[in-house]
């Protein structure tokens, strides 16, 4: 390859990466998100107990499905299924029926549904 050409096809990507970068800088820029999602707090405690608290934070006012999941999949309890305000939320979930594993728990929004994993362990009493 000639000089010349070497330097044409420089001067390209030269000219292409400088103009990629300019462009991916202002699509990031963008603004196109315009809707609030809600938000599922962490556990406080992992592995749970008979009793755990679920925390959400939710943009608007909307109806929310709360279910616990076998690890294949299949739903194992509807935990809620209510309307819920706006802001941070709370709602009670009871494992008493749950055997000691891993499950999860699935929270149905109207735009979007959120899992989370969680394991469920009795504490046994040992006698002496």
């Amino acid at each position: 390859m000639s000089t010349i050409e070497k330097y044409i096809l420089t001067t390209l990507v030269v000219i292409f990466v400088v103009v990629f970068v300019r462009w991916l800088k202002r699509y990031l820029r963008r603004n196109e998100i315009h809707e609030s999602f809600p938000y599922l707090f962490p556990f406080e405690k992992n592995p749970v107990d008979a009793h755990q608290i679920i925390r959400i934070d939710l943009p608007h006012k909307a109806r929310v499905k709360g279910e616990i999941l076998l690890p294949n999949g299949d739903v194992k309890l509807v935990v809620f299924e209510e309307v819920l305000e706006k802001g941070i939320q709370t709602k009670g979930m009871h494992t008493d029926s749950l055997s000691d594993g891993m499950y999860e728990l699935r929270l149905t929004f109207p735009n979007q549904v959120t899992t989370r994993g969680f394991e469920v362990r009795r504490k046994v009493i040992v006698e002496n």
